[in-house]
């Protein structure tokens, strides 16, 4: 069992809020277990948080979400998930300004989804 303190400052210095204090339980052995490897485990699982789960949260609003019977919440949280991974295939790295994006030219969408540049009036995948 390991303690991790994270404490979150400004590029001055400055402290921001308080000290997180988080526990890890790890099946390695101290020998096994070096701060370094361990550091950058955690690292790695704070990734993918911030890099899928922080997204839904926060671009998409998930944690506010009103769909909560049935299969709703796991089709809405595949659609968000579908947006997310085309906009990465297709190189953007911020996805509220992605999103945004193709909510203010449909075209944009279109072409995202079908793989091609819509042409003209009509924007269709067949």
């Amino acid at each position: 069992m390991i303690m991790v303190i994270r404490e979150r400052s400004t590029l001055a210095g400055a402290p921001i809020g308080e000290a997180d204090v988080a526990f890890a339980i790890t099946s390695l052995s101290r020998q096994q277990a070096r701060p370094r490897d361990l550091a950058r485990m955690l690292r790695g699982h704070w990734c993918i948080e911030n890099s899928l789960h922080y997204v839904r949260d926060v671009t998409y609003g998930e944690d506010g979400s009103r769909v909560r019977t049935g299969s709703g919440p796991r089709v809405m949280a595949s659609l968000r998930n579908i947006a997310i991974g085309i906009h990465r295939l297709n190189g953007e790295t911020n996805m509220r300004h992605a999103t945004r994006s193709c909510c203010q030219n449909s075209r944009r969408g279109f072409t995202l989804l079908c793989g091609r540049k819509a042409r003209g009036p009509k924007a269709d995948c067949a």
